[in-house]
């Protein structure tokens, strides 16, 4: 059972809830979110370091930018219908990064409430059987070095222009824009909570966009 109840409240508060004056910025999770990425980084590189003891850097860092990617997280709180529970004003929350913020926030308020010795035993108990590492090692989730390989390949230039957003829309997890150019030419954007993930979303929107161009040539 729960010994602080008011965590789990705070965890399943979208800052969307709070944008009014009269609402203290500490009533959402965001803070929890932050501290609960933290936990779940180093459940999950311990578990992996064990589990693949003759696996390099590369591929363990790979593999758990995988599980703990916002994609990854958002299904795994569809999966565990926090959706059903956060309190937020957001359009087609199911859709929408708050519910993976929110799995991070709860781990956050677990921590807080328990300890580590317990959070771990839960996110190794009740969250990493969701996770199918055979599908994972399939997967390559790693679109901005995709969109490196590409660029290289053909001799051509790129960049990114990822600005913070002056204005945070409290409906959307949106603090950053990135822009994705190819030889000068901007060619994709995208917008996301954190600067990495603007960029990640950026590059895989311009990945899909030559593979169109180049299906088109053929």
């Amino acid at each position: 059972m729960p010994n602080g109840i008011q965590y789990y409240n705070k965890a399943l508060t979208h800052r969307s809830i709070t944008v009014r004056p009269k609402h203290r910025k500490d009533k959402h999770n965001e803070r929890l979110e932050f501290l609960g990425d933290s936990v779940l980084d180093t459940v999950f590189a311990e578990y992996l370091f064990t589990k693949y003891p003759d696996k390099p850097e590369g591929y363990l860092t790979k593999m758990k930018a995988k599980i703990v990617n916002r994609k990854s997280l958002n299904h795994l709180g569809i999966e565990l219908g926090l959706h059903k529970y956060l309190r937020a004003n957001v359009v087609k929350l199911r859709d929408n990064d708050a519910v993976g913020n929110a799995v991070e926030a709860l781990i956050g308020a677990i921590y807080l409430d328990k300890g580590y010795e317990f959070t771990k035993h839960y996110i190794l108990t009740s969250l990493l059987p969701h996770f199918s590492f055979e599908e994972l090692e399939q997967i390559d989730t790693n679109y901005k070095s995709q969109l490196l390989e590409y660029v290289q390949k053909y001799k051509l230039t790129h960049s990114f222009d990822t600005i913070a957003s002056e204005v945070v829309r409290p409906d959307c997890d949106t603090n950053f824009y990135a822009r994705v150019f190819i030889d000068d030419v901007e060619i994709a954007t995208a917008h996301s909570f954190s600067k990495k993930d603007a960029e990640q979303k950026a590059a895989k929107i311009a990945i899909e966009l030559i593979g169109e161009a180049v299906t088109k040539r053929k």
